[in-house]
């Protein structure tokens, strides 16, 4: 298990990729060819109410610690079917998490529902995504952030990852 240290918060602020919001966002969107991954519930409702539904997403149930309402709860249960369920507290990223992220992503398709906290897998996601991958997280009251996975976005995450600490 892998957990947040202080100094990681602060860089990990920054966003990884170009932040879009709105129409911009959708277009971006719709114009990907690749796999889709969706990291959080805003993102992922965001999708889901234009539409669109990614090949992964990684989710629980909350939006900026807030509990999400029971039809933004419906509309994923209808659109992301059996998901598998993981624990990871806040600040970490499980062995569980990891290994259930990089299976959907091995697969190019798969839900994952994070029983805790779901913030930090966009990490898992970026180090474990192939090259045709489009990742999207949001980032609190800005937009959302596009990142295109590259080796240097995958190796950008690595090296976040081994700066945090091992517990």
């Amino acid at each position: 298990m892998l957990k947040l240290t202080r100094e990681l918060r602060e860089e990990l602020k920054k966003p990884f990729g170009a932040v879009l919001k709105g129409r911009a966002a959708l277009e971006r969107i719709k114009e990907w060819e690749g796999v889709l991954v969706a990291i959080g519930d805003a993102c992922l409702l965001f999708l889901l109410e234009h539409g669109i539904e990614p090949d992964v997403a990684i989710y629980d149930f909350r939006i900026m610690r807030k509990e999400i309402d029971e039809k933004s709860k419906n509309l994923i249960r209808e659109k992301c079917k059996n998901p598998v369920v993981v624990q990871n507290p806040a600040g970490f990223i499980s062995d569980e998490l990891r290994n259930a992220v990089f299976g959907a992503l091995k697969r190019k398709k798969g839900n994952v529902f994070v029983d805790g906290e779901e913030d930090l897998s966009a990490l898992v996601g970026i180090e474990g995504a192939c090259r045709d991958s489009l990742l999207i997280y949001g980032q609190p009251r800005k937009g959302i952030v596009f990142v295109e996975i590259t080796e240097d976005a995958k190796e950008k995450a690595r090296l976040i990852m081994e700066k945090m600490e091992k517990v």
